[in-house]
């Protein structure tokens, strides 16, 4: 067995028919309504704000490649709907460490947020995202790590690992994923 069929069969992928869906997906068939996540409205209603109001962005991203990804896709998303004060922050994982930390949420203070976005990280950050509020700096959670019994106190956690949602969410691809 190559290394690629073993990571195909830690995922649960091992018949062709499963293999063939997860490497070749027809999208056109699975347009889920993002809405069925949990707090995505209160995500959008959020966004929506800063920008009618114009409020600064910070993406906080992870500096794991879906975190760089997610942070990348992000500023560009952002950029093309017309949102005109958005910056990020990468924690140096040997500086902040991982997740959010103190430390950084002040870095992020001193970039002028008014929106914490993180990515890739925060369902499990409760003191990090209460010391931003505490800063005036709202948050929005998007994440897909694991969760507390109790969801962060931000804006909105949109993570599928929460319960109490809609989402057909596939759980079977995440198992030997590490998250």
């Amino acid at each position: 067995m190559t290394l690629f069929e073993k990571i195909l069969a830690a995922r649960g992928l091992t018949t062709r028919a499963a293999r063939e869906e997860f490497l070749h997906p027809n999208y056109a068939s699975v347009k889920h309504d993002p809405f069925l996540l949990p707090d995505m409205r209160k995500a959008v209603d959020r966004l929506k704000k800063a920008h009618t109001e114009g409020e600064k962005i910070v993406i906080y991203g992870d500096y794991d490649i879906d975190g760089l990804s997610a942070t990348a896709i992000l500023l560009d998303a952002f950029g093309k709907f017309g949102f005109k004060e958005v910056g990020a922050f990468i924690p140096n994982r040997f500086v902040e460490g991982y997740g959010m930390t103190m430390g950084a949420v002040d870095k992020v203070r001193n970039m002028g947020a008014d929106l914490i976005v993180t990515v890739d990280t925060g369902s499990l950050c409760h003191a990090e995202i209460e010391y931003a509020s505490s800063l005036g700096i709202d948050t929005v959670v998007t994440d897909h790590h694991n969760v507390a019994e109790t969801p962060p106190p931000s804006i909105a956690a949109v993570n599928p690992k929460f319960p109490g949602h809609k989402y057909p969410f596939p759980r079977s691809l995440w198992r030997g994923c590490g998250v």
